[in-house]
């Protein structure tokens, strides 16, 4: 059973969040935490969640070189940024039967840690969900929690299913899919518009987006430019995608999206990955995407500037 000994990389609110829950169905994981090191190994973590309270008290490390002997799995929910070497992040407590489950945002997440490991197992999981780390140690989470998992590049494994299982016992709606990457277009549908207008907007939340009739059409049409850009990869989006996504946002609680709350706290925003690597796709299969490819320049440069100030 792959939850007698796991490790969790990228102690992050989503992170922390699907760790607590699969804690609940009886997991074993250790954490390895960074910047909340000292308050979490003394206090644990609590979070104040739509889906149930909890109070999480696991074995707090400050890196996978510490965790002591090799993981059965390891989830890690880093931020999918350029400069994180992921492989090397796990590799101290990795061997050939330790199982990944990469829970991350964007298209081809898995190419790098699957290149360095290419005989482990290599969950690919995508989340929905609303979750903030408002404090160290403390997360808040509103709205629906839900994951999908998928084995990467392609078939089945037992691993999945017992996740799955946990994971719904804990409350987290879990389901497996034989076409991870669909599921991750899906979610670009959602990521590609609303976290870099939320940034570029100056701060708006979900509610103030859809409220805004502009604002609301240009998330309309970076959709529209994703779903063209999906197509040509072999992935449809049908309109009805579209609609649902927008009417899911109008209804959802106010939300300040992930990009926005890590631009609020200077930090990296997962712009390659979420952006970049639609715009990537897009040339290869020779796709216009002029709206997208604006917000992509504007959003390098707001996050230059941003992180120039938190160098300061």
């Amino acid at each position: 059973m792959i939850k007698d000994n796991m490790l969790l990389i990228g102690a992050g609110a989503v992170g922390v969040f699907f760790s607590a829950r699969l804690a609940q169905a009886g997991a074993e994981i250790t954490v390895a935490a960074r910047s909340d090191y000292e308050i979490v190994r003394k206090n644990g973590y609590t979070g104040t969640c739509s889906t149930g309270n909890f109070v999480w008290k696991p074995r707090i490390v400050r890196n996978a070189a510490e965790f002591g002997g090799k993981a059965g799995a390891i989830i890690i929910a880093a931020k999918a940024l350029p400069d994180v070497d992921l492989a090397e992040m796990v590799r101290p407590a990795t061997d050939e039967n330790t199982v990944f489950i990469l829970i991350q945002n964007g298209l081809d997440v898995e190419t790098e840690l699957h290149r360095s490991f290419p005989d482990n197992k290599l969950i690919s999981a995508v989340a929905y969900i609303g979750v903030s780390r408002v404090a160290p140690g403390k997360i808040v989470q509103d709205g629906t929690a839900k994951l999908t998992l998928g084995l990467y590049p392609e078939g089945d494994a037992p691993e999945i299913e017992e996740l799955c299982q946990a994971w719904n016992q804990a409350g987290v709606e879990c389901r497996a899919s034989g076409d991870i990457e669909l599921v991750r277009w899906r979610k670009l549908l959602w990521n590609v518009p609303f976290n870099p207008i939320s940034v570029l907007t100056g701060g708006y939340d979900t509610n103030q987006m859809m409220s805004d009739g502009d604002v609301a059409e240009l998330a309309e049409k970076l959709m529209k430019e994703v779903q063209s850009v999906a197509a040509a990869s072999g992935k449809i989006l049908d309109d009805a995608m579209i609609e649902d996504n927008l009417n899911y946002t109008r209804n959802f609680p106010p939300y300040k999206t992930s990009m926005l709350l890590d631009f609020i706290n200077h930090r990296p925003l997962e712009i390659d990955a979420i952006v970049g690597s639609v715009i990537r796709r897009a040339r290869k299969y020779g796709v216009d995407t002029p709206i997208m490819d604006t917000v992509y320049t504007l959003l390098k440069a707001c996050n230059a500037q941003n992180l120039k100030v938190n160098k300061k």
